[in-house]
């Protein structure tokens, strides 16, 4: 083509010169415009110009082209000259050279490459034989067919002996060694002729697919041929056996085909509702029946004993003359009394009044003796206690030597033992959901229980409930020989209250003392760091119904608080030794006054100690409540006890381990088995930023869903607890997992992903503690209706905080200045009131005769002074007769008090 092109520009000679250096000297020269002066460009322009046969172009681009020609035009004629003999061999006659006749070798090409793809494909192109037949050079190719045909034959004889020799079943076609590859049959070969020590295992593997077949496994017995992993196969046997179980189950019971999960959780809540609600609806026709059956007050007989005295001012008959004369009447009115044993033999006389049931509470403490008479009054018993707490007091009998050797009953401390003897009906209450944080209860639960509560596991949402912990304090000292007290310590509990009190002033706390002299201290120590602090002083009031104490181990059951410090006080003493003594509990029985001490804090307990568990040695004769003591103290320092939240349990399932396994690929934390004790939740997500918390509780129907011996403890009690303690719950149940693995998964990806939002965004904790199942009737302070219209908040006067005196010491003149502030905010307000207003200014907690007294002078001495009004027990601003009514629902029920509101506030009102 290029020969073509420029054949008429050039003469013949000039398509077997070297223009190379004519190129070159164009290529440097020619865009310069004094080209025409350069000696090299006018000879390269020269040397062309006679090789062409017309005249040369004026553009140099264009003399390039025609050298450029020359040079491609002799790089392909090389590279033609090279494979003149691969043309030859290839085309045969064909091949001319230059000279031949391209079309023509342009569709043998074409044919030839046709010819190759339908070779490979393992078709012939019709009459390919033929004119194999007539080529002169194909005369050989009957031979080696002949050759080629006689191998095959054999090859199949040498195949069908080896199908015979080996029993290969009719499963194993034949083609399928005669249609290998000749490469792929010979390593097929090969590899069976080098494994023939293996038949043996070959015939035991084909014998067990057989019986597999027979018992219509096949397509195990088919993929258990083919898999290289053996280790799976024992796995894949298992889960094909107990899916076709599991399949053989759904199709022979219509319930599990019909299960539906929302339907099902609509029934469990439907259940929780109706078993709320009949228990609501049994104590509400419980508390109808009672106001049906009072008497009316114009009745005669023992209500006119009733109506003379609710009318007298003075001179009432003793309490019990007046069950003696309207016993039945009182009891119509108030079935339910709440009364000690002492109580019941001082007012209730005998044969008078009787009752239906008698429960005694905390009947460890009650003496058989004493518990005798309230039993001879009722018709059944209920006797609730814990044999593991403290027995009855029995300081004044201790010393008494008298006894009956005839009595079976003369060991017998209290009504709770002596029924345990007579063999009553027992029940084990198991469940413990006071503690908040299950290290408040662990010691307690393993030293004394013998690990038999029913312990629910925090979810770690409370900040607050943190366990329990130890401050060491080294450097104090417990003064063994004089005051037996141990002051530093008592220093150190004071500051931690005050420090409560002013940075956590809405949890309840207590303080309990090993000895009743370290109580006394601890007391006088809070007291003048109270004085020192009038800002906390507000902690100390705001908790009417579970008020701040200090109380020794002997007087402490039956309290519970928030946070509870405990003050051993014993311990090392001036010598630098630790005393083995630790009051009660060196004597026998003290391990259950541990107990109790032990078990009172919902959410908090700190231990103030000057040593450690380590540090305190046991002999052989030591008690129990000191070896307690010793194990108490050091879990308290290292929580080493067996009662972790992770118990390094497996699944109880294999369903909870595919939804365990399923969790974890998808990269959540999610442990097995949550809980300490009794109860473990199946699994738990942790939150991935705070690995203490939990985000998530999964519960499987698995082995401990089914345990429960009623669907309340199952599907209400149970959760409702753990809900009271921060979880949230998603459950699974096997039949949707089973029907629809990845919908059920999807859905608790979801339950995840919105409990870890809703803990990003959750607003502040609740402190405290809510009731695990409380069902009362409203009444009082609940369920309070919304203040009238009328109304306006009740205003509270502020006083300022006096530190630097007493109350009784400041004069009428003064306090009656700070009651006419207290009159002018709060005015017509009863004494009581101000009374109260004045003692927190001045950080008294109980009024006393001087406080009374002190009162009643600064009131005298502002009516004097006509600052303000007095009428009966409530002061009035001086010459305001406009009342109005006032808001007191967000009062506390102590100061709810009808009798502190005026009467014409009250006018007010009901006008």
């Amino acid at each position: 083509n290029i020969h073509t092109a420029f054949a008429p520009r050039l003469i013949d000679q000039a398509w077997e010169k070297d223009l190379l250096s004519v190129r070159q000297a164009l290529l440097s020269h020619g865009s310069k415009w004094w080209r025409f002066l350069s000696s090299e460009f006018r000879s390269a322009k020269g040397q062309l110009q006679s090789l062409a046969k017309t005249e040369l172009p004026k553009s140099v681009p264009e003399m390039l082209a025609m050298v450029d020609a020359v040079l491609s035009y002799q790089q392909h004629l090389k590279i033609f000259e090279q494979h003149q003999g691969l043309g030859q061999a290839l085309l045969g006659a064909q091949w001319q050279g230059s000279q031949s006749d391209w079309p023509v070798l342009q569709r043998i090409t074409e044919w030839v490459m046709v010819l190759h793809d339908d070779l490979g494909r393992g078709t012939l192109p019709s009459g390919i034989v033929d004119f194999l037949a007539g080529h002169a050079d194909a005369a050989g190719l009957g031979a080696m067919a002949d050759e080629v045909q006689a191998g095959t034959v054999l090859l199949q004889d040498a195949l069908n002996s080896v199908r015979g020799t080996l029993a290969l079943d009719a499963t194993f076609a034949p083609e399928d060694l005669q249609n290998k590859p000749l490469p792929e049959l010979l390593l097929q070969l090969q590899t069976w002729q080098s494994s023939l020590s293996d038949l043996y295992q070959v015939a035991t593997f084909n014998d067990l697919a057989g019986r597999l077949r027979h018992a219509s496994l096949g397509d195990f017995a088919d993929w258990a041929a083919s898999c290289e992993q053996a280790e799976q196969i024992t796995g894949l046997f298992d889960l094909t056996w107990y899916s076709g179980l599991i399949q053989g189950v759904y199709a022979s019971e219509p319930l599990l085909q019909r299960f539906d999960r929302i339907q099902h959780e609509h029934q469990i809540q439907r259940f929780r509702t109706l078993d709320l609600a009949s228990m609501q609806h049994a104590q509400t026709q419980l508390a109808a029946k009672v106001w049906e059956r009072k008497p009316s007050l114009s009745q005669p007989g023992e209500m006119a004993v009733l109506r003379t005295e609710i009318n007298k001012k003075r001179k009432h008959l003793p309490i019990r003359q007046l069950m003696t004369q309207a016993g039945r009447a009182i009891q119509q009115i108030k079935p339910v009394f709440m009364m000690s044993p002492m109580s019941i033999a001082n007012f209730l006389p005998p044969g008078k009044m009787s009752f239906d049931v008698v429960i005694f509470d905390e009947a460890s403490q009650v003496k058989a003796v004493d518990a005798f008479g309230a039993i001879l009054r009722g018709k059944q018993l209920v006797v609730v206690g814990d044999n593991r707490q403290m027995p009855p007091t029995d300081f004044f009998g201790r010393d008494m030597d008298v006894e009956d050797e005839e009595s079976s009953t003369a060991d017998i401390e209290s009504i709770l033992s002596l029924c345990m003897v007579a063999g009553c009906p027992e029940r084990y209450l198991r469940w413990h959901y006071r503690s908040r944080h299950e290290t408040l209860i662990a010691v307690s639960n393993a030293e004394f229980y013998d690990s038999k509560l029913v312990i629910f596991p925090s979810a770690g949402t409370n900040v607050l409930a943190s366990g329990i912990h130890l401050t060491h304090l080294p450097h104090t000292v417990y003064d063994r020989g004089r005051t037996r007290t141990n002051k530093e310590e008592a220093k150190a509990v004071a500051q931690a209250v005050m420090a409560h009190a002013q940075s956590q002033p809405h949890m309840t706390l207590g303080v309990a003392a090993f000895s009743v002299a370290q109580r006394d201290l601890i007391s006088v120590e809070v007291e003048m760091l109270r004085r020192k602090t009038p800002e906390a002083e507000d902690f100390f009031s705001r908790h009417p119904n579970e008020p701040f104490f200090v109380k020794n181990l002997e007087n402490i059951q039956g309290d519970e608080r928030d946070a509870i410090f405990i003050s051993v006080g014993y311990g090392r003493n001036e010598s630098g030794r630790v005393a083995k003594e630790f009051g009660p509990l060196n004597k026998d029985g003290g391990h259950r006054r541990l107990n109790v001490l032990i078990t009172r804090a919902k959410m908090v307990m700190r231990v103030f100690c000057n040593f450690k568990g380590d540090e305190l040695e046991l002999d052989a004769t030591a008690k129990h409540g000191v070896r307690a003591l010793k194990n108490f103290l050091k879990f308290a320092e290292t929580r080493e006890l067996e009662v972790v939240q992770e118990t390094g349990r497996s699944v109880d399932s294999p369903f909870e381990a595919e939804v365990l396994s399923a969790l974890k690929s998808l990269g959540y934390n999610v442990e097995p088995q949550v809980g300490t004790a009794g109860y473990f939740i199946d699994m738990a997500v942790r939150h991935p930023q705070l690995p203490g918390r939990y985000l998530l509780a999964i519960e499987c129907d698995g082995a401990a869903y089914h345990s429960s011996r009623s669907a309340r403890d199952r599907d209400r009690l149970r959760q409702g607890v753990l809900e009271g303690l921060g979880w949230t719950f998603h459950r699974i149940w096997s039949t949707d997992w089973f029907r629809n693995r990845q919908q059920e998964i999807q859905r608790v990806v979801a339950a995840i992903e919105a409990a870890q939002l809703a803990a990003d965004q959750e607003q502040p904790v609740q402190t405290s503690m809510p009731a695990a199942v409380a069902h009362v009737i409203a009444r009082d302070d609940s369920d309070l209706p919304a203040a009238p219209s009328f109304a306006v908040p009740y205003l509270k006067a502020q006083l300022s905080p006096v530190s630097n005196f007493q109350m009784h010491q400041v004069s009428a003149e003064a306090l009656s200045q700070m009651i006419e502030k207290v009159v002018s905010v709060e005015g017509p307000v009863h004494v009581a009131e101000v009374t109260r207003r004045l003692m927190e200014a001045f950080g008294i907690v109980r009024a006393g005769a001087r406080i009374t007294a002190s009162v009643q002078a600064a009131v005298s001495e502002g009516k004097r002074r006509r600052s303000v009004d007095v009428r009966g027990d409530f002061l009035y601003v001086a010459g305001n007769f406009d009342f109005v009514v006032r808001d007191r629902s967000t009062f506390s029920s102590s100061e709810r008090n009808i009798e502190w509101v005026a009467p014409e506030e009250i006018d007010a009102a009901l006008l």
